[in-house]
């Protein structure tokens, strides 16, 4: 099953692009791209993302606990993130 990346791409475009959302975040342009990309969010994110982004911060919350479950199915179920 595939990552659903579509808040956080909501998000950082809002924000004005990676380097912005990084900066208003208080992280690395990296660590936003690799958000972009379906790795985890860390929780004490979640606040700065949703007000730098104008997102829902639940929403935001909910799509990072069902990523949180695909990432659990695939690893059970040996899936790649590439497919």
């Amino acid at each position: 099953m595939k990552i659903d990346t579509t808040i956080i791409r909501k998000a950082v475009a809002n924000a004005g692009g990676q380097v912005s959302m990084a900066k208003k975040v208080g992280v690395t342009q990296g660590l936003v791209s690799n958000w972009c990309n379906g790795a985890t969010i860390a929780s004490r994110h979640f606040k700065r993302i949703a007000q730098a982004g104008d997102v829902a911060q639940s929403k935001l919350m909910a799509a990072e606990a069902l990523n949180a479950e695909i990432r659990e199915y695939n690893k059970t179920h040996a899936v790649s993130l590439a497919s």
